[in-house]
């Protein structure tokens, strides 16, 4: 008898400490996110794909949406590919965004876009307010003298 009510005890005790650590928040709370739709183009041409993955997605050019200021558990970051016609979708929470562009391997027309639009650097900042909010980008707007880039072996 002392050995049953020794079992149920523990038994009562092991469930009893499931329950407690199991319930509640199981980290910090996540934003509702909001879809944005938009284009990347150059001169109202969308960005060329990379000769080095030539009709794949991962030879598109990559849009990237990191959140500026705020703490570090505010930060947030998404990132998609164009599609061919340079259109893309992220979904992100309300904000501040910088938007940066990345291209695997830039051909020859857009080589002058190599790493200065990373979105370190960029001076596209937009704000996201709204589902389904439309940011177009046109890198041909955007003064790239100003902004530290990398350079190809050659221009050196």
């Amino acid at each position: 008898m002392r050995v049953r009510t020794l079992v149920v005890g523990l038994g009562l005790m092991a469930l009893g400490l499931m329950l407690t650590v199991g319930c509640g928040p199981s980290g910090p709370k996540r934003e509702a996110t909001l879809l944005v739709k938009g284009k990347l183009t150059n001169a109202g041409k969308p960005l060329p794909d990379s000769p080095n993955f030539p009709g794949q997605k991962q030879g598109r050019p990559m849009v990237q949406f990191v959140r500026e200021g705020g703490a570090s558990q505010d930060s947030f970051s998404a990132s998609g590919f164009t599609e061919a016609d340079g259109s893309f979708e992220v979904r992100v929470p309300k904000g501040k965004y910088r938007i940066g562009v990345q291209q695997t391997y830039a051909p020859k027309e857009s080589e002058d876009l190599l790493g200065k639009l990373h979105v370190r650097s960029t001076p596209i900042v937009q704000e996201v307010t709204t589902e389904g909010q439309e940011i177009d980008v046109d890198v041909s707007k955007v003064d790239l003298s100003k902004i530290p880039g990398k350079q190809r072996d050659r221009d050196r």
